[in-house]
């Protein structure tokens, strides 16, 4: 019972006792996927510092990337709901998502200027549009309805998370740390550092449109061409989306030209 109800998005059964206990998984599943990022990060050597723990964690549990695992693992198709909209929204990233690693083996990494741009072209699904949290909060519920069903065991939960996380996604982000610290910076960082190296100049311009109906686009222009436009569930999400895109369209295209403009 648990486990059926750990796919069925609280919109399928309104506020009713489904959609409580959905919620609830989804919740207990969430502080189970912390422990068990955390427990696998702290045995990584030499040790990370506070700093460099705090920032992979976030990039394990970021919903953009739990909508990747959902979708390798074949979760997504079995999500029950009355939401046609996002159904659609699900099926578009999805379809992104299975085109981009059907594309990646025949994609050779862009030209890089530093260590983080190749750890950035690894996390690709922080390229794209932002992902339907349902997606990923499914993932949760999951970790959580197995948790309860097997008793509280958490070495069944840490079988589930090593076989459809550790071993498919976790080679990723081995290239985010070195030492004892991140040499990964978040994109939007990248995008500055990379353009100065490339350019010497850092006229980058930011600016968003708020959708009607939520979502919010963000479009980078530099010297009044535009590098990158993604649409977010926030300013933030989209921010990020569209610095991946601006970073990778940068290193590939290093035409000095634009700085002219």
């Amino acid at each position: 019972m648990h486990k059926l109800v750990g796919i069925m998005h609280y919109n399928h059964s309104g506020t009713g006792k489904l959609g409580s206990m959905f919620q609830r998984l989804e919740f207990l599943g969430d502080a189970v996927l912390s422990y068990l990022v955390m427990q696998h990060l702290y045995k990584i050597t030499p040790p990370l510092n506070p700093g460099g723990l705090s920032k992979l964690r976030a990039e394990l549990v970021c919903n953009q990337f739990l909508t990747c695992v959902s979708i390798q693992i074949g979760l997504v198709k079995y999500i029950r709901h009355t939401d046609m909209t996002m159904e659609a929204a699900i099926g578009r990233f999805t379809a992104w998502v299975q085109g981009y690693l059907a594309s990646e083996s025949s994609t050779p990494l862009p030209i890089s200027t530093s260590a983080t741009q190749i750890a950035s072209a690894r996390l690709f699904w922080n390229k794209g549009n932002t992902a339907p949290k349902t997606a990923g909060d499914v993932y949760e519920s999951m970790l959580g309805a197995v948790f309860v069903d097997s008793q509280f065991d958490i070495h069944c939960v840490q079988s589930m998370f090593d076989i459809t996380v550790i071993s498919p996604w976790w080679w990723r982000f081995t290239s985010l740390f070195g030492g004892e610290s991140m040499i990964y910076e978040n994109p939007v960082a990248e995008l500055r550092t990379l353009s100065y190296s490339l350019f010497k100049c850092v006229k980058i311009d930011y600016t968003y449109e708020y959708g009607l109906h939520g979502g919010t686009t963000a479009t980078i222009t530099y010297h009044s061409m535009v590098l990158a436009q993604c649409l977010g569930t926030g300013q933030r999400d989209a921010k990020k989306a569209a610095a991946c895109t601006a970073v990778d369209k940068t290193g590939v295209h290093r035409d000095k030209s634009i700085c002219s403009r």
